[in-house]
């Protein structure tokens, strides 16, 4: 993400201030958020580089998984690659925010969300993967456009029988 936005990387070490915080918080479990921004100085859309990068951490309390998980076709598609880098995460999400609210309206957890060419692409803040009537597990691929989420990574790579394709809407359906 930082490449893709000519970010220079922070000169301090992420993962000793992230162990520092993990320290220092009293939690047992919960989710680490890492944000890197280009910092202070630019004026306008063109960034000057003459600032250092400003690194946030933040330690947030896990939340129990919903008992039945409710989704939400969004009218929020996800931007196309020739838009913006998709497949990195950035802070540019306002997409998955609006998609997110939009689910919430309609009494749901999360929001599907398909891309410009009307393809099963991501949830507003999740990969999906589903299984079929056969049995067989199926997650959108990568060109797709969605986010190369890391669990997403860590399931593929883990050898299970997991199909990675172009998906219409329709193949949700049972």
């Amino acid at each position: 993400g930082l490449a893709a936005l000519r970010i220079p990387a922070p000169a301090f070490d992420i993962t000793e201030a992230a162990r520092r915080l993990l320290a220092a918080s009293a939690m047992a479990e919960g989710t680490l958020r890492i944000a890197v921004s280009r910092g202070v100085g630019s004026k306008g859309y063109l960034p000057t580089h003459t600032e250092p990068s400003s690194l946030v951490l933040e330690m947030l309390p896990p939340t129990a998984p919903p008992a039945r998980l409710t989704l939400w076709h969004s009218a929020w598609r996800k931007p196309s690659a020739q838009m913006l880098p998709v497949a990195q995460k950035l802070a540019a999400g306002m997409n998955s925010v609006l998609a997110r609210m939009e689910a919430a309206d309609h009494a749901c957890e999360e929001a599907l969300q398909t891309n410009d060419a009307d393809e099963i692409c991501e949830g507003s803040s999740s990969n999906l993967f589903w299984q079929d009537a056969t049995g067989r597990l199926h997650t959108p691929a990568l060109a797709c456009g969605l986010l190369a989420g890391v669990v997403r990574a860590r399931l593929l790579e883990a050898g299970l029988s997991i199909l990675e394709g172009r998906y219409p809407l329709a193949a949700l359906k049972d």
